[in-house]
């Protein structure tokens, strides 16, 4: 039904260009009810991807947001999809200056995707690695150990 926007949204780093998605991201919430919230949230990561990666912060959280309740909704809050989605939503705050709400996300990610996968997949450890990464970047080391 969109196929056309179906790229890859990392090729589109001239900001000019950047706001191209925007209008497809307006038109589509005009289209909710015709389609499905897994497809809606799709296209609402496309856009927010492509404003994250041309340092449009706060455009891009919008999107994960909706993104983030799309996917509870059709999958529900403990899925690993909404832990991906959370994942994407912290490294926006984490640009936005939000660290406590990048943390929380991070956590929240990390639980659901152990309880899904368990403590020793490569995907816990992704996580994990945000994780860490996080409270390293910001000397919180001992709270990884409690």
């Amino acid at each position: 039904m969109f196929a056309e926007l179906d790229y890859d949204i990392r090729d589109m780093r001239d900001v000019r260009r950047a706001g191209l998605l925007v209008p497809h991201g307006i038109y589509l919430e005009n289209l909710q009810n015709h389609i499905s919230d897994h497809e809606m949230a799709k296209f609402q990561e496309k856009i927010a991807d492509q404003q994250d990666e041309v340092g449009k912060y706060s455009i891009a959280l919008k999107y994960y947001e909706k993104a983030l309740l799309l996917k509870e909704k059709h999958y529900g809050k403990d899925h690993p999809e909404t832990s991906k989605a959370r994942v994407n939503l912290g490294n926006v705050w984490e640009e936005l200056g939000g660290y406590e709400k990048q943390r929380d996300l991070f956590t929240r990610a990390l639980e659901i995707t152990e309880k899904h996968y368990g403590s020793s997949h490569p995907e816990t450890g992704k996580v994990l690695s945000d994780l860490a990464g996080e409270l390293g970047d910001y000397g919180k080391q001992k709270d990884l150990l409690t």
